[in-house]
């Protein structure tokens, strides 16, 4: 009885349990493969994040203030659109 009322819904072209169950299975998939992504994405931004600390932290005291100064606003600089990016990726 039941099938029978599941095939006249779906002639009608109602949407049953079955086929919300099976596309919410599908978005799912595609949220957690999206996640894994963006994941990996932040942990690579993290990482480089790291190296610009340490390339601040290890300039050389024979370079000049002004250099100095513009080396360490430019890494400042692509530190925050990294983090910008991590805050976007999650």
């Amino acid at each position: 009885m039941q099938s029978l009322h599941r095939r006249l819904s779906r002639m009608r072209g109602e949407r049953t349990n079955d086929d919300e169950k099976i596309e919410q299975e599908a978005k799912i998939k595609q949220l957690r493969f999206e996640l894994e992504q963006k994941q990996a994405t932040g942990s690579v931004l993290n990482e480089q994040i790291k190296r610009v600390n340490v390339c601040t932290a290890t300039i050389p005291t024979t370079t000049t203030t002004t250099t100095i100064t513009t080396t360490i606003t430019r890494m400042q600089f692509f530190a925050s659109i990294q983090r910008t990016l991590i805050h976007r990726c999650v």
